[in-house]
């Protein structure tokens, strides 16, 4: 007698096969830590993309991997109390959403490789540097959601080919964009808004691209050059919904030759 197939035990493998193959989609943190299991997060330096230095303990206490972050994912240099002890970290071509510095992050970080892309997706896409640390990007900076500046910290975007589109948004806190104008990225730029308590541009360049001043919550928007001697200066279009603070006390900040609405 030929032998019948049983429908259930099909239909139970065929479950279980499709769940072998789904991808787990939800948002993770994950935390750089270069001794694995031992409590805090190291100074060993390493490269996202090749070094098993994500972990998900934010005690840094838990496994570390070679974890393959996507855009949904948030990264955690430091937290609130810990720091990590070397001030590079290499990257190759990786993507991301929220990259944080914590306010324990009393290392200041250079994070990337400038030859590679670092590029940022999905939900508001954004670089948060908590308390008074000053951090760097050099990678290219690339994506289409923008990219939010949050936290008091200071930013410095290092590459002046960054290609990100949807508009750099500095809601809080310090970008320092130095001598590279082109590290602001592709399109519009917009300073404070809801959430805000205060916003400061610094550099000593000419910036070209448009920006749109909003209103804080709190604070003042600010327009600055970065150091004694240097000039800021801004030729593209600047449209005011809010009040801005142009201050010369290192040298010159121009705003003169683009238009203001």
């Amino acid at each position: 007698m030929k032998p019948r197939k049983n429908p259930f035990f099909a239909a139970a493998l065929s479950l279980a096969t499709l769940a072998l193959t789904v991808t787990n989609t939800q948002a993770l943190d994950y935390y750089w830590d270069s001794d694995g299991a031992t409590a805090g997060f190291g100074a060993t330096t390493g490269t996202w993309g090749t070094s098993t230095f994500w972990g998900t303990s934010s005690a840094g206490t838990g496994a570390t991997a070679n974890t393959s972050i996507t855009t949904a994912d948030t990264i955690n240099i430091g937290t609130a109390t810990l720091n990590y002890g070397n001030a590079t970290i290499g990257a190759g071509v990786v993507s991301v959403n929220k990259i944080v510095f914590g306010a324990g992050q009393t290392t200041a970080v250079t994070l990337g490789t400038a030859a590679n892309t670092m590029t940022f997706g999905g939900t508001a896409p954004s670089v948060t540097v908590n308390g008074s640390g000053s951090h760097t990007i050099s990678s290219i900076m690339a994506g289409t959601a923008g990219i939010i500046k949050d936290g008091t910290g200071t930013f410095v975007p290092g590459n002046n080919g960054n290609t990100f589109t949807g508009g750099l948004t500095i809601r809080n806190g310090i970008v320092n964009v130095g001598a590279n104008a082109g590290s602001v990225g592709a399109s519009a730029m917009t300073m404070g808004g809801s959430g805000s308590t205060g916003a400061t541009l610094i550099g000593n360049t000419t910036i070209t691209r448009a920006l749109t001043v909003n209103a804080p919550t709190s604070g003042v928007i600010t327009l600055a050059p970065n150091t004694l001697g240097n000039s800021l200066a801004y030729s593209g279009a600047i449209t005011l919904a809010g009040d801005l603070t142009v201050r010369a006390f290192f040298a010159n900040t121009n705003v003169g030759t683009g238009t203001t609405t």
